[in-house]
């Protein structure tokens, strides 16, 4: 198996979804320009930014790597890898795409923003958790760490997962605060990011 052509395939997928989230980055800036009550939003859009710049970080390993200027991981550089890191960039990016697209649609906002009650999704991926895009976010960026093993990856694979979960924990408090129906909505969706475990 050459992977070479499948780290070239998972690089230019890779920089598709970083194309289509720098896009909601630059709405992301402009809608907190404009957002009259940006203190509330200060942990949120820093943690946001980190996560931003961890995943370009991540990026650039993986390009030196299928430029050969860096080497992957000797231990972890075999097929086995190389065909679980496929499948789980393949799910991690259709799970993220159909849980933004074909789940939130409108209801999706670059902010933690209220929305009317009838916007409220709790059915497909949200019937079962309630941050389904962070999930399937960290099964694209544990793809990266398996397509392209390095300690460094490493590193920023882990410090994603640590922000996607300080991230869902301010956007859960920020929504039980402000709604009262999410309450009942936690009650009835459980976990927050982890299918039976948080």
């Amino acid at each position: 198996m050459n992977f070479t052509i499948i780290r070239w395939i998972a690089i230019a997928l890779i920089v598709l979804v970083h194309g289509i989230y720098l896009k909601v980055g630059i709405i992301f800036f402009r809608e907190h320009m404009q957002n009259k009550s940006w203190n509330n939003f200060v942990l949120p859009s820093l943690v946001n930014l980190s996560l931003v710049l961890l995943a370009f970080s991540s990026l650039v390993i993986d390009l030196l790597i299928c430029l050969q200027i860096m080497k992957p991981s000797a231990p972890f550089n075999n097929h086995e890898t190389i065909i679980t890191g496929s499948v789980l960039f393949i799910a991690g990016t259709a799970g993220t795409l159909i849980s933004r697209f074909g789940f939130l649609k409108k209801s999706w906002s670059t902010l933690i923003k209220i929305f009317p009650k009838k916007n409220m999704i709790c059915h497909g991926p949200y019937s079962i958790i309630r941050h389904p895009i962070y999930f399937f976010a960290l099964f694209f960026y544990s793809s990266s760490l398996l397509l392209f093993p390095t300690l460094l990856n490493s590193i920023f694979v882990i410090l994603i997962l640590i922000g996607y979960i300080v991230l869902t924990k301010i956007e859960d408090d920020y929504l039980r605060a402000n709604l009262d129906f999410y309450q009942k909505y936690t009650q009835h969706v459980r976990f927050r990011l982890i299918p039976g475990i948080w």
